[in-house]
């Protein structure tokens, strides 16, 4: 087989590999469905926080290996987390804001590993609170955000356990 065969080979298997990761996400996808869309805005409150940070997914809760296909939530990418004494605010770049109201805050803790990211001990943060689904009932989801300076992970932790409408249980 001359070079143009192999190449005509190569390029198949690219495509075929494409084929395929379009297809699991399309699954993923509808595996999704039944969530809603976050909500996109908070009522005024005072800033405690805003952090530079990587965002890196959106899990159920307690399952870090288990992807969520949420509306602005999807894909990784550089973002700011604001936390006020209304709730959190995370806006990834190119996306539209997702606000996660105070009342739907449910804790905040640290890990070493998400899908798609894996890092050094407590190299992660994951904002637990809860979403919507269309069946009326709430999920709990964690979101995971990638904080390299310790002084920025430390203020974000204290900002969420400080908004929280109950106290933090350790996780």
């Amino acid at each position: 087989m001359g070079l143009l065969g192999w190449g005509l080979v190569v390029a198949a298997f690219v495509a075929l590999l494409f084929l395929v990761m379009w297809f699991a996400w399309r699954a993923r996808s509808k595996r999704s469905s039944y969530l809603s869309e976050p909500d996109r805005e908070l009522k005024s409150g005072d800033l405690l926080c805003e952090i530079k940070c990587f965002y890196a997914s959106t899990t159920t809760h307690g399952q870090p290996l288990e992807r969520l296909v949420v509306p602005s939530l999807g894909f990784r990418g550089n973002c700011v987390v604001t936390v006020t004494t209304s709730g959190a605010m995370i806006r990834i770049t190119g996306e539209l804001p997702v606000a996660i109201r105070r009342s739907k805050l449910r804790g905040i803790h640290t890990a070493q590993v998400t899908i798609d990211k894996a890092v050094e001990r407590d190299g992660l943060v994951a904002i637990e609170w809860m979403l919507a689904a269309n069946t009326g009932d709430d999920v709990a989801v964690d979101s995971y955000v990638r904080v390299t300076d310790p002084a920025d992970r430390n203020a974000l932790i204290a900002a969420v356990n400080q908004v929280l409408p109950h106290p933090a249980t350790a996780s």
